[in-house]
């Protein structure tokens, strides 16, 4: 599909953060269990902006047509087929807190987040030398009393695997595009970047590198990246993940999002090549997500 690219493939990197941790926390959020009454799990979104860390709740389908009068206290935005209701971090108290901890841990990338019989998961996987940070960090888990529990913690995590998970709770499309940015990123052929898309700060965006037999945590920065990245959090666009490659001496990347979302996402990446004329963009695939995705991602 994508052309003659014989460059490194996600499956070839896929299993090196070979650890998986699973928590769960306890939230006294009013709105949470009417939720969870119409959805068998609701997905989340945790963004970091200028102005604070936020919680976005995705209420889609017929639950969001059912609850629609009810969400209009919480002023919720519509996207795509989705309301979308955005709440301050703050109120997730010591929670954000520990996910901060956690987010900063190297070699690790936060997957799912998402709520189910009234708690909040959230799915990360670690790499065998992140592992040693967050041994510190489960102990403080430990002693909060389970209001924040460590449900699954050992080996066995494959990025395909968690995005097979997301996939049966919300479909996912695939975004592929090119763009001429390497120049801003300073990475080599033959290479893959897996991102942690948490936030931005002043050195880019936290990626793992992975080149070779190696992988370093490395962060990536360009005007391209940081306008899709502002225009997706204003429009509140969850992504379950985003991978990306040089190719051919340009930058080759593939977003996996909830299909509802998949024309406003297109939105901000023509918005932002607008802006960017230099970038030469080109729009590679929207395709529903399948096994076959790993034959050319």
């Amino acid at each position: 599909m994508m052309g003659t690219d014989t460059g490194v493939m996600y499956k070839d990197v896929d299993g090196r953060l070979s650890y998986r941790l699973v928590i769960s926390i306890e939230q006294s959020i009013k709105l949470l269990p009417v939720l969870s009454r119409e959805m068998d799990t609701v997905p989340l979104d945790f963004q970091v902006t200028e102005k604070g860390h936020f919680i976005d709740l995705f209420i889609c389908g017929s639950p969001a047509q059912k609850l629609q009068d009810f969400l209009y206290q919480y002023r919720p935005i519509r996207t795509g087929d989705c309301h979308v209701v955005r709440m301050r971090a703050e109120e997730m108290d010591t929670a954000a807190r520990i996910m901060e901890k956690i987010d900063s841990i190297g070699e690790a990338v936060r997957g799912s987040l998402y709520v189910k019989s009234d708690k909040i998961y959230v799915e990360y996987r670690i790499s065998n030398e992140g592992i040693s940070f967050f041994t510190k960090i489960a102990g403080e888990i430990i002693g909060m009393q389970n209001h924040i529990r460590i449900v699954d913690l050992g080996p066995g995590a494959s990025g395909i695997h968690a995005l097979n998970e997301v996939n049966g709770r919300i479909p996912l499309t695939v975004v592929g595009y090119e763009v001429d940015i390497l120049r801003d990123l300073n990475v080599e052929e033959n290479c893959f970047i897996e991102y942690n898309f948490h936030g931005e700060d002043n050195k880019g965006f936290k990626a793992i590198l992975y080149c070779g037999d190696k992988k370093e945590v490395r962060y990536f920065d360009s005007p391209f990246l940081r306008e899709v990245n502002k225009l997706s959090v204003e429009q509140r666009i969850p992504k379950a993940a985003i991978l990306a490659k040089p190719s051919k001496g340009r930058y080759r990347s593939f977003t996996f999002l909830p299909s509802a979302m998949v024309e406003n996402h297109l939105s901000i990446l023509y918005s932002a090549a607008s802006h960017c004329k230099s970038c030469n963009f080109k729009l590679l695939a929207v395709r529903k997500y399948t096994s076959d995705v790993w034959s050319w991602v």
